[in-house]
């Protein structure tokens, strides 16, 4: 069983060389993504090794084929162990050369030169192997996707270094050439955090959220982004964005700490408020804290984030408005909670949520 102390001392490249570290970069076994990810937030120390591991495999990543990535670089590893296996296997049989006659000494001979053919030609296709993969990586950049699945909350690091976590459902794109010569660009659909890292150069300073409608550039600092439907909103955290919004006169808006930025595309109105923003975006630590929250509301935000229906009885006023905080890693977990700090009786059948009043004479049996 892997423990966090087995890795403390390894360098990126023994990182990058290590299967479950390569099953985390490529998301490809959930068990490693979680321990790994367990791993980062309790050595933050580690974090700039894992940052040129991932960089390193970052580079072998060829273009899509109907060969996986992870199968590919097995591939490669099963190449050069065999180089070795050849190298090492020609050296043994020159130390034992001219022990037993002319005629072994020939044969071990030609022997050995076999293996370093077998070895050269093996090197030569490791090579082209590479190079062409590589080439064709390197001429046509492939977008380079994040999701975070229906209640899922995932956290990435980006190539500049920068963090994002995802909320359930949502998902974030990126070119795959970010250079210093240009700005940091993402595509974002659903709801992500960022703790962007700061860049002094002036053009890749500039980090910019796409999302429909609306344009988020900011340089280093803090905030969230939601985008689904008909509805954004932005929240800063900490520091200094600029929002701009894609109307007849481009017009934008900069936000400090603590302002909400509310955009609705059916009538292209604009809000501005003051908000309490660690309230907001407390998704991101797997609670979620209502602050007179309508029920309505708190529907949506089940809907969106794990893909299931709410439906609300005749009985429940939606309008009414809940506080208080109830974990949200687990759909179940935060039904049971909601439920029973609340004069709610909530069941599930399959994808469905029924939210209704209690009887109260149930109740009170």
């Amino acid at each position: 069983m892997k423990r966090f102390s087995d890795f403390i001392d390894f360098t990126a490249e023994e990182f990058a060389a290590n299967e479950s570290f390569q099953s985390y970069v490529f998301r490809s076994n959930e068990e490693a993504i979680a321990f790994w990810e367990e791993f980062i937030k309790n050595h933050p120390e580690k974090l700039s090794e894992v940052l040129e591991a991932s960089h390193l495999l970052s580079v072998l990543t060829f273009r899509p084929s109907k060969f996986r990535t992870q199968d590919k670089l097995s591939e490669v590893n099963r190449l050069l162990s065999s180089i070795s296996k050849h190298e090492a296997k020609s050296k043994e049989t020159k130390e034992i050369t001219g022990l037993t006659g002319r005629s072994w000494w020939t044969h071990s001979l030609l022997h050995s030169r076999r293996n370093r053919f077998a070895a050269a030609a093996l090197a030569i296709s490791v090579v082209c192997f590479l190079w062409f993969n590589l080439r064709a990586r390197l001429s046509e950049p492939q977008d380079i996707t994040y999701e975070a699945g229906y209640g899922e909350n995932v956290t990435y690091i980006l190539p500049d270094s920068s963090i994002v976590t995802l909320n359930g459902n949502s998902r974030l794109v990126h070119k795959g050439n970010w250079a210093d010569s240009l700005p940091r660009e993402v595509w974002l659909d659903g709801e992500a955090f960022f703790d962007v890292k700061h860049k002094t150069t002036k053009q890749s300073a500039r980090f910019i959220v796409h999302i429909p409608e609306l344009d988020v550039e900011v340089l280093g600092t803090k905030f969230n982004v939601f985008n689904r439907n008909d509805k954004a909103n932005v929240v800063l955290n900490s520091g200094k964005i600029k929002v701009r919004i894609a109307s007849k006169d481009t017009s934008s808006v900069v936000m400090m700490p603590d302002e909400a930025i509310e955009f609705s595309r059916k009538d292209l109105t604009v809000k501005k408020r003051r908000v309490k923003a660690e309230v907001l975006t407390s998704w991101r630590n797997r609670v979620l804290i209502f602050e007179k929250t309508p029920l309505s509301r708190i529907g949506e935000m089940i809907e969106e984030t794990y893909g299931v229906h709410v439906i609300f009885t005749d009985d429940v006023n939606t309008g009414e408005e809940l506080e208080g905080t109830v974990p949200s890693e687990k759909l179940e977990t935060l039904l049971t909670v909601l439920a029973k700090s609340s004069n709610l009786h909530i069941t599930r059948q399959e994808n469905r949520i029924i939210i209704s009043k209690h009887d109260q004479k149930t109740k009170n049996h």
